[in-house]
């Protein structure tokens, strides 16, 4: 079992909404994964993961495609899960929404590809 946070690209999910999703797509290679459902839960929809921070822009397609949410880690976890013949699901709690603006374009310069701070990029947002 899984369980981190995600950010929200559906306009139904709240901050603080709890998704079960019904399929991982890794965004990297396409592959798909479905997790194995705990007990009375719903999974619902697509939850599209990622290996680098995407603009809203970038993410663009895949919200057109349907997915739900985003993160970093879901198809990491399914696809080492089902390599061992384990069953897995995930439980991914929404932190922030696509719709809020609170990650764009500038932001994305404070951070680099895999997460980690760019400093250069918070020492020019300072500076501003």
């Amino acid at each position: 079992m899984s369980a981190v946070v995600a950010g929200g690209m559906a306009a139904h999910l709240r901050i603080g909404d709890l998704l079960t999703p019904a399929a991982v797509v890794d965004h990297s290679d396409g592959a798909a994964f479905r997790p194995t459902p705990v007990g009375s839960d719903q999974p619902e929809g697509k939850l599209v993961t990622t290996d680098s921070i995407l603009s809203p822009s970038e993410l663009q397609a895949e919200i057109d495609a349907g997915f739900l949410a985003v993160d970093m880690e879901t198809a990491a976890v399914a696809r080492t899960c089902e390599a061992a013949g384990i069953p897995w699901t995930a439980y991914r709690g929404i932190s922030d929404l696509l719709s809020e603006g609170i990650v764009d374009e500038s932001s994305l310069q404070l951070v680099k590809t895999d997460g980690s701070t760019n400093y250069g990029g918070v020492a020019r947002m300072i500076l501003r």
